[in-house]
């Protein structure tokens, strides 16, 4: 259900080479991200007096979210029509239907809004009448009042609710979903499945208000992940909230092509992180979440087949969409997926270990060793 921008696409074709310019990047003028907000009604629908200040006040904390994300290098304007938008039309008939697009277009050019100095519409809008949760981002073509025609990126939520708002302008950019890759007892393998929307700690999964995962960032331009290549080192890694000057990521190319049961059809890599309960990750405080309050995050991007019986199994994490591994797979749940400290996790493809040393409030020490 996500409609990305070719420009967007080709940025996640060529992730790898945006971690080796990032350094420039992050050098360069802040980046800016324009959003115009239109709250919606349907004419058998009763229209919400309160619902633009709602979303006015939500489209500051994506305001807050960048600027903590971003360290400030990444700003987000909004500005939201003043009154209800009313759509001359009833509400579509079946589940997650969307507005027509002549009626939706034909609204704003009749309400004076001019969206072309805009990035995207956010648009929220009663569901359709067999209902719809969360949202969906796509585009639609909108005729401004000269006539011309624009193809606009749309994210739309048909409740207002912050965080489907914030997901559904976080695809505008091109970010797909967080997920968990799920395996038969083990953390990585031929018999895996990614589960979507699986990494609940994860804005772009089915999870709460909370900061994107460590290859997210990387895409957004908001993260410089330090790059290990080879032997043994040790890092000290800032949390994404308030990195201190710190990196908040190591990013580990994965020297693996496969064996028997496994055929690597992408390059493999982990992302190893520290998500402690500040900022946007406060839920990282949950008792249930200790692992990963104290601990490390792990993700694994790239794609490959697996070999079970004679079913061949295919897996994919591309960077815009990363896998959460779990690195404790015996207990078969994902809520202790975090590396604690004092534990080593050896990845089954290559034999790398990665060992927690010690974390404190904002920061993690953790080594990686390759064999």
């Amino acid at each position: 259900m996500i409609d990305y921008p070719t420009s967007l696409l080709r940025r996640i074709l060529l992730a790898p080479a945006l971690v080796a310019g990032a350094a420039v990047a992050a050098q360069a003028a802040p980046a800016v991200t324009r959003v115009y907000g239109v709250v919606a009604s349907y004419g058998d629908k009763r229209a919400n007096p309160r619902g633009p200040a709602t979303l006015a006040k939500i489209l500051r904390s994506v305001h807050a979210f960048y600027d903590q994300g971003s360290g400030g290098r990444h700003e987000f304007v909004a500005k939201v029509h003043p009154q209800v938008l009313a759509l001359a039309q009833p509400r579509p008939d079946g589940s997650c239907r969307l507005p027509d697009p002549g009626v939706l277009s034909a609204a704003l050019r009749d309400a004076g809004i001019d969206l072309a100095t805009y990035d995207a519409l956010a648009l929220v809008v009663p569901a359709s009448r067999d209902g719809c949760k969360g949202g969906v981002q796509t585009a639609f073509v909108h005729r401004d009042a000269s006539g011309r025609a624009r193809r606009v990126p749309l994210a739309v939520s048909w409740s207002l609710t912050d965080r489907f708002v914030a997901h559904e302008i976080l695809h505008t950019h091109g970010l797909g979903h967080a997920k968990a890759l799920v395996c038969r007892g083990a953390s990585l393998g031929a018999d895996c499945t990614p589960r979507e929307y699986g990494n609940v700690w994860d804005l772009m999964g089915n999870g709460s208000f909370q900061m994107l995962s460590a290859p997210l960032r990387t895409l957004m331009g908001w993260a410089v992940p330090v790059l290990h290549a080879s032997g043994r080192a040790s890092y000290t890694l800032g949390a994404p909230t308030r990195p201190g000057g710190l990196p908040t990521a190591v990013q580990v190319p994965l020297a693996f092509t496969g064996n028997d049961l496994v055929t690597v059809t992408q390059p493999l890599q982990l992302w190893i992180e520290y998500r402690p309960p500040i900022g946007f990750d406060k839920r990282m405080a949950s008792p249930s979440l200790v692992n990963f309050a104290t601990g490390a995050m792990v993700n694994i991007t790239g794609a490959w087949q697996g070999r079970v019986g004679r079913a061949v199994r295919t897996v994919a994490c591309p960077v815009a969409s990363p896998c959460l591994v779990d690195t404790t797979p015996e207990t078969g749940s994902f809520k202790d997926a975090g590396l604690a400290p004092g534990r080593t996790w050896t990845e089954p493809f290559t034999g790398i270990q990665v060992t927690v040393r010690s974390s404190g409030e904002e920061t993690l020490e953790v080594n990686v060793a390759l064999p």
